[in-house]
C-alpha cells in the first residue's frame, strides 16, 4: 500500500508508510491482540486495544518471580467476568486463590471495563479504579485517538489465560486475545479483525496490589502472535 493507506488493527493500529509496515501505538500497555512494542496513536488508523507503553508507570512494582502454588480441591476459584451482551469471553480461567485470586480478578473487570470504553468510546467510570500507570494511560489513549479519526469498535473479543505466576504484592498473568470476530467501522467501511495481522496476539499483564491494599493493572503489555 502506499502512503495514506489505512488498515485498522486487533490489538495494535497498523499503517505503512513508503512500503513499510508501521505500528501506531497506544502510549501504555494494553488490547488489542499483543504487539510488544507498540506505542502512541498517530495516524488515522484504529488504536487496538494492546499497544505497549513507552516508559514504565511511576508507581510500577519491581516483579519479583515467584513459583506458581498449586491449587487445591478446597480454593475459592476466581468468578468468570465474561460479559456475553457486551462482547467479551474469557476462557481457561486460573484455578487460584489469595492474592493470585485477587489479581486476576481485578484484571477481568479491567479488561471487561476496557473493552466497554472501546465500544462505548467513552471512558468507563470504572477505569480508574481497576488500573493505574501504563495501563490507564493506555485505555485513555486508546479512546482518545478513535474518537479523534472516528473508528468505532464491535463484535467479540475472547481472552484465553495460558499462565499466572507470582504472589504477595505483584501477580504476572499471560494469555492470547483473538479478536478475530471484532470489526471496526469508519464512514460506513466495516473491517473484520479476522483480516488483520494482528487479530490473535499475547498480552502480559502486570497487576500489583497498590499502598491502599486494592489491586490494579499497571502494565497490559501486547507481544508474539498466537
Amino acid at each position: 500500500m502506499g502512503r495514506g493507506t489505512v488498515r485498522p488493527s486487533g490489538h495494535a493500529a497498523v499503517s505503512r508508510t513508503d512500503g513499510r509496515v508501521r505500528l501506531v501505538c497506544a502510549g501504555a500497555a494494553m488490547a488489542a491482540v499483543l504487539l510488544v512494542g507498540a506505542c502512541s496513536g498517530g495516524g488515522d488508523a484504529p488504536a487496538p486495544a494492546s499497544a505497549a507503553p513507552t516508559s514504565a508507570p511511576t508507581n510500577a512494582v519491581t516483579p519479583t518471580p515467584e513459583p506458581t502454588p498449586s491449587a487445591s480441591a478446597t480454593d475459592v476459584g476466581v468468578p468468570d467476568r465474561s460479559d456475553p451482551a457486551l462482547g467479551i469471553v474469557f476462557e481457561k480461567i486460573p484455578d487460584v486463590s489469595g492474592s493470585q485470586a485477587d489479581a486476576l480478578d481485578t484484571l477481568m473487570q479491567f479488561q471487561v471495563e476496557f473493552w466497554r470504553s472501546r465500544i462505548d468510546g467513552a471512558l468507563s467510570s470504572s477505569i480508574g479504579d481497576l488500573s493505574t500507570g501504563a495501563a490507564l494511560a493506555q485505555v485513555k489513549e486508546v479512546v482518545s485517538t478513535n474518537e479523534k479519526n472516528g473508528w468505532t469498535t464491535a463484535g467479540e473479543t475472547t481472552s484465553t489465560y495460558t499462565d499466572i505466576a507470582g504472589t504477595s504484592k505483584l501477580v504476572i498473568v499471560d494469555m492470547c486475545t483473538d479478536e478475530r470476530d471484532v470489526t471496526y467501522t469508519k464512514d460506513g467501511k466495516v473491517t473484520s479483525g479476522a483480516e488483520l495481522a494482528t487479530a490473535q496476539q499475547k498480552i502480559r499483564a502486570e497487576v500489583a496490589q497498590q499502598p491502599t491494599g486494592v489491586w490494579a493493572v499497571q502494565t497490559f503489555t501486547p507481544g508474539d502472535p498466537c
